[in-house]
């Protein structure tokens, strides 16, 4: 299959566009867990166990809610949720 120059270049545009959304992500993502860590550390200083199973609940509820709207797969949705609440977890044992 040869490839074209204005494939590679329509391919290039689409892949830095993926790459900025990519560092957007991990942006967020470290700007969540250090909120998730302040939490931590309130829970701690409360007395409060570092798992809210309610608050989990409608975190994920509200994930679902825009995956279907956004045409996401919602077990996709769901799996990267629970893989950050997991990590969480350990952040708040840790705090």
């Amino acid at each position: 299959m040869e490839k074209s120059p204005a494939f590679e270049a329509q391919l290039a545009a689409v892949r830095k566009q993926i790459d900025a959304v990519d560092s957007a992500l991990v942006r967020l993502l470290a700007k969540r867990f250090s909120l998730v860590k302040k939490v931590g550390k309130i829970k701690k200083a409360t007395g409060r166990p570092p798992t809210d199973r309610n608050r989990e609940r409608l975190i994920v509820s509200r994930a679902r809610f825009i995956a279907q709207k956004t045409g996401l797969p919602v077990p996709v949705v769901e799996k990267v949720f629970y893989s950050i609440f997991t990590e969480a977890k350990k952040m708040h044992r840790r705090a």
